[in-house]
């Protein structure tokens, strides 16, 4: 097996798990019997290198392994996403192409050698194979697939191999993400020690640098600064006489940066300073060999003489790294002349902190520093030949303090309420907490919660930082805020609906519990009868299956997709009761039709409050036909009523003021005129008020009883408009004195009467 020193070319310090053989085809010549043609690549994904070459050639009759001189090391590179193809007709020839071909490439190596898709057993007499030696990839140029192929004739012995490299695809950096960093410097420190600067790359990305690091190639061996402004890591237990490049990587929100090799020279590492050399014995004249004479080395007789040794020369430039109140130094001897250093003093200039390395290089940490403040550090080496003069001082750099915070997540919160949040930094300094779902939750300034909407609920907590302490980390906590039942409705007016039923009023609850209400109860006291409304605003219920002369109360309550709501503070009082034709009405009228369970009311002659018995109006305005106010039946009077008010060719003067009336009890727009038959009925009250004639039994020719008439809702003399329209010019208006209808036009003014049926 030929290996890749074996050909002239410096190999890499490749992991096992790189390392893949490939046969890549075997041929049967008739008169030398098998041969078997082996490639052996490497693809390191530590280093970016990529290693490929033919390595042996082998006749199964003859077992001969070429040399390297007639091989040549078949490795195709390719940097910039091109493709090249070197083809070898003849194994005799392949050496002049050795000079085309270069042995490392900058190739971030991903893939591995793949299995060869060669004929097995020997048993093929010719033919041609292909097969992938390793796939690589770099953050620059994109990936890169090594292709070998080759060829096999049984019957000529001739024999062939190519190889090319066919790019693949191009690499992916996230958008937003920064761009590369700058290496300004790669100092040595000792032999295996390397202090490399850089600074953050001039495009930063869509969000500010969190850290950057550094790699070292060959190796992989890594350092993360946590900082958007560049700064020196140090690399420490390098192989001694490795080359070594340096690449750096900035990291942000989006993403890491792109991952490119620096463009500043490789350093190599110092060489391990040799032993010193050990003195050669003399040998004595039986241990001289053939017969020649013997000779000295070095003269002088046994026991020899003392040696001086010389104070170490200034060590090299520290390198220091900052931590909080504190910073890591590290030394090694410098290049000039003077005795090896056995130990060193680091102090932080300016001060008189200091630190001690024991050995020829290494590291100690300073304490005591004051975080925010800038140092310096400066070294001298010492041995038992003297001290040496300090070294350059070190590049400046400022430790601060970290912190970080405490925010306990409060668990699922419910709508409505008002927690308080606190999150602490262990420096004790002021903690900043914000709301990043505010159609959720807003927070104030003292960490109380105010809950907009159910969801979840997610709370940042932050602290800045000042000029000694770093930033702390960013906590946040999310929690679920949960709907509950609404708040309690308020109650409005109860009152009574008929003898078996109440009206019961009541206003929406200010919260709703953070889901919508679906629906409201009301509740009697007693017998919890209840009615149902199935809205989410405002309204009033009728609670009908009351016992009449019963006292009730009510509550309402309020239900969502989280329960029922408490209930509302309870109503006033109402009591059904049983009305009789000659009592009074809830309006305070005086009852005088009980007709098809409908009770009617009459006002009191001085319902208009002017002073006179009953108040004067025009019927219309014009001799207009309302077609809509024409019955003449009981229960015709309301709607009679209404037509004559929504009217818009007739004014009615009348209908406006008896609908405006709106006594104790009652409200407006609850009375109305009578119809003929309604006006009839009250004319029959009038005349004898125990035993009221049947409404359609005339009242004409009779005459009203004498003690109603002065009562307090008798009748004076005259007519009386009723809601019933005659004809287009005309309405129906009775008179009280003789009970004989009459028809009056429209526009003149009489007087009227509001009833209100229940």
């Amino acid at each position: 097996m030929v290996l890749a020193t074996e050909l002239g070319v410096a190999a890499l310090p490749v992991p096992a798990m790189a390392r893949e053989k490939d046969q890549l085809s075997t041929c049967l010549n008739l008169a030398t019997g098998v041969t078997r043609v082996l490639v052996r690549g490497v693809c390191d994904p530590v280093t970016e290198m990529l290693h490929v070459w033919a390595a042996t050639v082998e006749q199964e009759t003859v077992r001969q392994v070429f040399s390297a001189k007639t091989l040549a090391q078949a490795v195709v590179l390719n940097t910039g996403g091109d493709s090249r193809k070197f083809t070898r007709k003849d194994w005799a020839n392949i050496a002049r192409l050795q000079a085309a071909n270069e042995a490392e490439a900058n190739l971030g190596a991903v893939g591995q050698g793949v299995e060869a898709g060669a004929a097995s057993g020997g048993k093929v007499a010719g033919g041609s194979v292909r097969a992938v030696v390793a796939t690589c990839v770099n953050d620059a140029t994109g990936a890169s697939r090594v292709v070998a192929s080759g060829g096999c004739d049984g019957q000529t012995e001739s024999r062939r191999l190519w190889m090319s490299v066919e790019p693949l695809q191009k690499p992916v950096v996230a958008d937003g993400a920064p761009g590369v960093p700058q290496v300004e410097s790669v100092r040595v420190v000792d032999a295996q020690s390397r202090a490399v600067t850089f600074t953050a790359p001039d495009d930063a990305g869509s969000s500010p640098i969190t850290s950057m690091t550094v790699i070292a190639v060959p190796g992989g061996q890594s350092v993360t600064i946590r900082s958007g402004a560049g700064g020196t890591a140090l690399f420490t237990g390098l192989s001694p006489g490795t080359r070594y490049t340096f690449l750096v990587v900035a990291v942000n929100a989006s993403g890491a940066g792109p991952r490119i090799p620096s463009p500043a020279p490789t350093v190599d590492p110092a060489p391990v300073s040799p032993p010193a050399p050990t003195p050669t014995p003399v040998p004595s004249p039986s241990a001289s060999a053939g017969g020649g004479s013997s000779g000295s080395s070095g003269g002088g007789s046994g026991g020899g003489g003392s040696t001086s040794i010389a104070a170490p020369g200034s060590p090299a430039t520290p390198v220091a790294v900052a931590g909080d109140a504190s910073a890591t130094v590290t030394v090694a001897a410098g290049t000039g002349s003077g005795g090896a250093p056995a130990s060193y003093l680091v102090t932080a200039v300016g001060t008189a902190r200091t630190c001690t390395v024991t050995g020829s290089s290494g590291s100690c940490v300073v304490t005591g520093l004051s975080n925010g403040t800038a140092y310096t550090f400066t070294a001298t080496a010492s041995n038992s030949g003297g001290t040496s003069a300090a070294s350059v001082a070190s590049a400046s750099v400022t430790p601060m303090a970290v912190q970080s915070i405490t925010f306990a997540n409060p668990g699922t919160r419910n709508f409505g309420t008002t927690p308080t949040l606190t999150a602490t930094s262990d420096l004790a300094l002021t903690v900043t907490l914000t709301s990043s779902t505010s159609g959720v939750c807003t927070i104030s300034g003292g960490g109380v919660l105010a809950f907009v909407s159910t969801g979840t609920c997610s709370i940042n907590a932050n602290q800045a930082g000042n000029s000694t302490t770093l930033a702390a980390p960013q906590v946040t906590v999310s929690f679920t805020v949960a709907a509950v039942a609404a708040g309690a409705p308020t109650i409005g007016a109860a009152a009574m609906a008929s003898v078996t039923s109440a009206t019961v009023a009541f206003t929406a609850p200010i919260s709703n519990g953070g889901a919508t209400i679906t629906s409201y109860t009301a509740t009697s006291t007693p017998g919890s009868v209840t009615a149902t409304l199935t809205q989410s605003g405002s309204g009033t219920f009728t609670v009908t299956g009351l016992t009449t002369g019963t006292t009730y109360t009510f509550t309402v309550t309020a239900t969502n997709a989280a329960g029922t709501s408490a209930a509302s503070a309870s109503s006033g009082s109402v009591t059904p009761v049983v009305y009789a034709v000659g009592g009074t009405g809830p309006g305070g009228g005086l009852i005088f039709l009980i007709s098809g369970g409908t009770t009617y009311e009459m006002a009191p002659k001085a319902w208009s409050g002017a002073g006179t018995p009953d108040a004067t109006a025009t019927w219309c305005d014009g001799l207009t036909d309302v077609p809509a106010a024409t019955g003449m039946d009981v229960g015709t009077g309301a709607a009679n009523t209404a037509a004559m008010a929504a009217s818009s060719a007739c004014s009615s003067n009348a209908a406006a003021t008896v609908l405006a009336y709106a006594p104790s009890g009652s409200s407006a727009g609850e009375w109305f005129l009578p119809s003929r038959v309604e006006m009839n009925a009250m004319c029959n009250y009038s005349r004898n008020p125990t035993a009221p004639a049947a409404p359609s039994v005339s009242c004409a020719g009779t005459v009203q009883n004498s003690t109603f008439a002065a009562s307090t809702y008798g009748f004076p003399n005259g007519t009386f408009w009723t809601s019933s329209q005659a004809n287009a010019s005309a309405a129906s208006n009775p008179g009280f004195q003789d009970g004989v209808g009459y028809n009056q036009d429209k526009n003149v003014a009489l007087q009227i009467r509001p009833i209100r049926a229940f």
